[in-house]
């Protein structure tokens, strides 16, 4: 049995089944692997009720598939293979419907029909907080089960038999785990990619909403060359270390920048993109800000996108002038537009964009306040960061890169 190379971090957001919202499971005397799956087996027969109220079959076959593709999903997170998360819960899904069927067979012969709760509503929400808790649980548990634990646990559900039990231990305990990350990715076919969408030209939302830029399209090179689909993680800038830090995702493309916080904790591709931070103002006073001592002063409005380089340069080197933070990077410009403020420190790619798409603005400094690069941001895997890494380095020197980049900023102009 391989020992789990992953982290096992909480659960702090959404990946099951119906775009549900996650949330921490409710504190219980017993937050045991086996009272995890009582207690979402006990929720059988309030499902079968409505199952019966409704007239919906007990099979679901699509919901079935959906819950196991999210949990593969969470299992990702924490290093299990996508094999054993299935045979997991495709054995808790067929002991669910053993479960329903009872019910069914119950009612048929006579007994009350329970109240039935919304399935969708209130039912439903459940399962997935209780499916993302025993996920995690699992993961983190010692290996093998007791076959005593787990038969004093679930001895109250009814409609349950002994080889049920027999069955579920048996996938319980044939837990596994990749042995890097790479190899992660390989087999289960799965790259979990994070991203704001909201930093053209490298990564934001068209009017569909689609996710389009550089960094979209070179993920998508990246994604068939490792073999594998990918699964966009919205983040945020001030998130997005944290998002890091929890693993909800494997590689961060969203023109993230170098820094030395972030290398703490990450491994950096070799750059893609060199640059640094300029100045955009509103044209009628643009003149003004030549230098940062010329911004440097009480009156003059600073406008910053939170959780970013942008917000962590402005703070280190402006001490006089009035910082408005603004929570949507995507409508920033056309805040500062508006005259909400006088300027905005970016990056240098970013003000020769907005400066052109918005005629009320223009650049101020265009020469680079300071050297930054953006690179692929990694979790800490020899085997994926080499791969990554020399893929990169044949993309940047066929020339394949310049010209995406090239395409992306024309489109802007």
């Amino acid at each position: 049995m391989l020992k789990n190379p992953f982290p096992i971090v909480a659960l702090l957001c959404a990946l099951l089944c119906t775009s549900a919202a996650y949330a921490a499971p409710q504190s219980s005397p017993d937050n045991s692997l086996a009272a995890a799956l009582a207690a979402r087996l006990m929720l059988m027969k309030e499902v079968a009720a409505w199952k019966w109220v409704n007239q919906h079959p007990i099979a679901d076959p699509t919901q079935e598939q959906a819950v196991i593709d999210d949990a593969i999903l969470t299992g990702l997170r924490f290093g299990l293979t996508a094999e054993s998360i299935s045979d997991f819960l495709r054995i808790q899904i067929e002991i669910a419907k053993a479960i329903q069927q009872h019910w069914f067979l119950m009612w048929q012969q006579g007994e009350r029909v329970p109240t039935a709760p919304d399935l969708r509503a209130e039912i439903r929400p459940q399962l997935i907080v209780l499916g993302q808790r025993i996920i995690s649980l699992w993961a983190d548990h010692k290996i093998p089960m007791s076959e005593a634990d787990l038969r004093a646990a679930l001895t109250e559900i009814a409609g349950l038999s002994g080889d049920d039990v027999t069955e579920l231990l048996g996938a319980i305990n044939a837990r596994s785990f990749y042995p890097n990350r790479l190899e992660q990715i390989q087999r289960s076919g799965v790259i979990r990619i994070g991203t704001t969408g909201d930093y053209a030209p490298f990564s934001y939302l068209d009017q569909e909403q689609h996710r389009i830029g550089f960094d979209i399209d070179v993920a998508e090179r990246l994604a068939r060359h490792l073999g594998a689909r990918i699964v966009w993680i919205s983040t945020t800038w001030p998130s997005l270390m944290a998002d890091f830090a929890n693993n909800l995702f494997d590689i961060g493309m969203s023109g993230i920048s170098i820094t030395p916080e972030r290398q703490a904790v990450a491994v950096f591709s070799q750059p893609y993109h060199r640059g640094g931070k300029a100045v955009i103002a509103r044209c009628e006073v643009a003149e003004r800000f030549n230098s940062l001592d010329a911004i440097d002063h009480p009156g003059v409005r600073v406008i910053v996108n939170p959780g970013g380089t942008n917000e962590a340069f402005v703070r280190d080197h402006l001490k006089q002038a009035e910082i408005i933070r603004h929570q949507d990077n995507r409508t920033i410009f056309e805040a500062l537009a508006r005259n909400e403020a006088d300027l905005m420190i970016t990056d240098l790619i970013e003000v020769r964009l907005q400066s052109a798409r918005h005629r009320a603005l223009c650049p101020a400094i265009l020469k680079p306040l300071n050297a930054q690069d953006k690179a692929i941001m990694m979790v800490v895997d020899p085997e994926l960061n080499k791969s990554v890494d020399s893929w990169l380095n044949t993309q940047l020197n066929n020339g394949t890169l310049t010209q995406m980049m090239d395409a992306h900023i024309r489109r802007h102009q």
